[in-house]
């Protein structure tokens, strides 16, 4: 299925929720720092954080790259929770959800709700405090359910491949000359069914063709 919509709450610096409609060819464009970064890497993060064995979100992988939480987290609060999602466009509405908080271990992240919603229905998993959710954790692998720990199809219509995704992280391209004003970094993210190669072609073309008064123009950038 083809990813519709991100949605984002308390990432980065994202403070109020966020929503961002997706195109098969998306560019984001911006000031420094205005989040461009953070929002090129969270499907190659999820992703990644899909084919994770261990639940949660995966702080160690490619994408990620050993962030601590008060990285990922707005204003480097620890009290606040960070929510994403996705919308996959679907005849009927398919989504997912995630609450992420900090952990035990300083700078740690863990999951602390996890939301699928199918054509049958929604299943939720989350800690509410009942002293449970150990037992609930063990449930899942990476950021979905692990297969047999919960009856899916009948509760939401889906199977866990409907709701994996397929996306890679692209290096940073530089454009100009590295002693220049003018010299600036793009970050790229794409399906991976494009291919690196092909990826990179086809999004620095597109870039090459905005005019000249778009400014500072970045597939991404550097968030700090």
């Amino acid at each position: 299925m083809v990813i519709r919509e991100l949605r984002v709450q308390n990432y980065k610096g994202f403070r109020d929720a966020q929503r961002v409609e997706l195109r098969p060819l998306t560019l984001f464009y911006g000031e420094n720092s205005a989040g461009k970064s953070a929002l090129v890497r969270l499907l190659p993060w999820i992703a990644e954080s899909m084919a994770d064995p261990r639940p949660g979100p995966m702080m160690d992988g490619e994408v990620a790259r050993e962030a601590l939480w008060q990285d990922l987290v707005y204003s480097g609060n620890p009290t606040h929770h960070v929510r994403i999602g996705i919308t996959w466009a679907a005849p009927d509405e398919v989504s997912a959800a995630w609450g992420l908080r900090g952990g035990e271990m300083p700078g740690s992240c863990e999951l602390a709700s996890v939301t699928l919603r199918g054509p049958a229905g929604e299943v939720r998993l989350e800690d509410d405090g009942d002293q449970v959710w150990e037992r609930r954790i063990d449930r899942i692998g990476g950021l979905l359910p692990r297969g047999g720990s919960l009856d899916l199809r009948a509760e939401t219509g889906l199977e866990l491949e409907d709701l994996t995704l397929n996306a890679q992280w692209l290096c940073g391209v530089r454009v100009g000359s590295l002693g220049s004003r003018s010299h600036w970094r793009r970050r790229l993210a794409a399906p991976a069914r494009w291919g690196r190669r092909r990826a990179v072609l086809i999004l620095l073309a597109a870039a090459r063709a905005l005019p000249r008064s778009a400014g500072r123009f970045g597939v991404g950038g550097r968030l700090l």
